[in-house]
C-alpha cells in the first residue's frame, strides 16, 4: 500500500515522537524502530546505554540487547530537529501540568473588588468581641 512504511500503518516519515507507556517518558526515535503488533505500537530502545542520542541520530539498527517497549506515537516528522522541538514542547507541557495540579478556571481566578465612587475607606475597624464561657461539671 502506498504511503505506508514497514512499521505498520505509520506514514512514510522518518521520525516519530513516542510516549513510553510504562515510564510515561517521551523520546524522538527513527520510525523503523517502531513496530505495530495487532493494534498496539512497540518501540526498540537501547535502555541503559550511554550513547542513546547518538544511536537515535545516526539511525542505528536495533539489536537483541535492546528493549521492546509499548509506546503511543504522538507525532511523525520529516526531520530529527522537528521531533526534538516537539519532544521538548511535550516535556515542558508535562512539567507545567505537574507543577500546576490545581484546576484552573472561574473558581481559581482572583476576584477584582469593585468599589463605587462613594466608598469610604476611613471606617474604623469593628471592635473585637470576647467570649467568656463558664463550663462546670
Amino acid at each position: 500500500m502506498a504511503g505506508q512504511s514497514e512499521t505498520g500503518n505509520l506514514p512514510e516519515k522518518q521520525w516519530s515522537v513516542v510516549d513510553f507507556l510504562a515510564t510515561n517518558t517521551v523520546a524522538s526515535v527513527p520510525n523503523y524502530w517502531i513496530k505495530k503488533i495487532e493494534d498496539q505500537f512497540y518501540c526498540y530502545w537501547p535502555e541503559g546505554d550511554k550513547d542513546v542520542s547518538k544511536k537515535v541520530k545516526k539511525y542505528y539498527s536495533p539489536d537483541s540487547t535492546w528493549h521492546f517497549l509499548e509506546v503511543r506515537v504522538l507525532k511523525q516528522c520529516d526531520t530529527y530537529d522537528e521531533t526534538r522541538r516537539y519532544e521538548r514542547r511535550v516535556e515542558n507541557e508535562s512539567n507545567t501540568d505537574i507543577e500546576n495540579e490545581r484546576p484552573l478556571g472561574r473558581g481559581r481566578r482572583k476576584l477584582k473588588v469593585k468599589r463605587d465612587s462613594n466608598f469610604v475607606e476611613d471606617i474604623p475597624p469593628l471592635p473585637k468581641i470576647q467570649y467568656v464561657f463558664n463550663i462546670t461539671k
